[in-house]
């Protein structure tokens, strides 16, 4: 198969907090994509997020954005799910 065609895996998680600190809501599911630049994407408008926010990116591969709004503060995790 080509490199460039294959897709690519991964697992999000979304957590939502309130100005105290505690847990308003947590998500995480699996999304695909051909580039790791298209699943940030995808994931900015599934949370209808602010587009020009930047992506931290670590040593592991995972990337990591932090967003606030009035009433809350979010995280968003992106981590790559190893091929079998």
């Amino acid at each position: 198969m080509n490199k460039k065609n294959r897709l690519l895996h991964f697992r999000y998680t979304h957590t939502r907090y309130n100005r105290e600190g505690e847990v308003l809501s947590h998500d995480t599911g699996p999304i695909s994509g051909y580039t790791a630049k298209s699943v940030k994407l995808t994931l900015v408008k599934r949370f209808h997020l602010q587009a020009w926010d930047s992506w931290t990116c670590l040593p592991n591969g995972t990337y990591k954005r932090s967003h606030n709004c009035n009433q809350y503060r979010g995280i968003i995790t992106v981590e790559p799910i190893p091929e079998p």
